[in-house]
C-alpha cells in the first residue's frame, strides 16, 4: 500500500512539473495588418516586390524576441507571394510592435482573382497569412491570420503607395 502512495505521490509530481515547465512557454504572438507598401517589379515576369507591415501584440507577460520571420499569403486560397523579416523585432511584455516583411508576389494572380471577383459581384476576397516566427529560446512557433480584403481597397493599392488604413 507504500508503494502505491509513493508511485501515486510520484505520478502527481511529474505531472506537476510538467505543466509547470509547459506554463513558461510563451503563446504566439497575435498578428494584424497595419498597411502595404509596393516596390515595383521583381526580377521574373509577373513578381511585384512589396513591404508587408504587421503589427504584433505580445499576450504574454515577459518579453518576447522574434529572430526571424517567415510567411506567405493566399488570396481566395491562390497562394501569392511568400516574405521574410531577419531583423530582430522585441515586443514588450503584454505590448505590440510593427514588423517589414519583405515579400516577392505575384500580382498577376491578384489582379486576376479580383477582375474574376468584381464580375461575379462579389465585395471582398478572403486571405490568409501563414507563416513561422522564431522566437530567441523557444525556437519555431507557428502564426497564421484569417480574412477578408476588401475588393475596394485591393484596387486603390499602386507602386508607391503607401496603405496605412488596414485594408486586409
Amino acid at each position: 500500500m507504500r508503494s502505491l502512495r509513493l508511485g501515486v505521490a510520484g505520478v502527481l509530481l511529474a505531472a506537476s512539473l510538467l505543466l509547470g515547465a509547459c506554463g513558461g512557454l510563451p503563446r504566439a504572438p497575435e498578428v494584424a495588418f497595419s498597411g502595404i507598401e509596393w516596390q515595383g517589379a521583381g526580377e521574373a515576369r509577373g513578381e511585384q516586390q512589396f513591404v508587408l507591415r504587421l503589427a504584433l501584440h505580445n499576450p504574454n507577460r515577459s518579453e518576447v524576441r522574434i529572430e526571424a520571420f517567415a510567411a506567405e499569403l493566399a488570396l481566395d486560397g491562390v497562394p501569392l507571394g511568400h516574405g521574410r523579416a531577419e531583423a530582430p523585432v522585441v515586443l514588450p511584455p503584454e505590448g505590440g510592435g510593427e514588423l517589414a516583411l519583405v515579400c516577392v508576389g505575384r500580382l498577376d494572380k491578384a489582379l486576376a482573382l479580383w477582375t474574376q471577383a468584381r464580375l461575379t459581384g462579389r465585395n471582398a476576397l478572403p486571405y490568409r497569412l501563414s507563416g513561422r516566427a522564431t522566437l530567441a529560446g523557444y525556437g519555431e512557433v507557428p502564426l497564421e491570420r484569417r480574412g477578408e480584403a476588401s475588393l475596394k481597397s485591393l484596387g486603390r493599392w499602386r507602386k508607391g503607395a503607401r496603405s496605412d488604413d488596414s485594408p486586409l
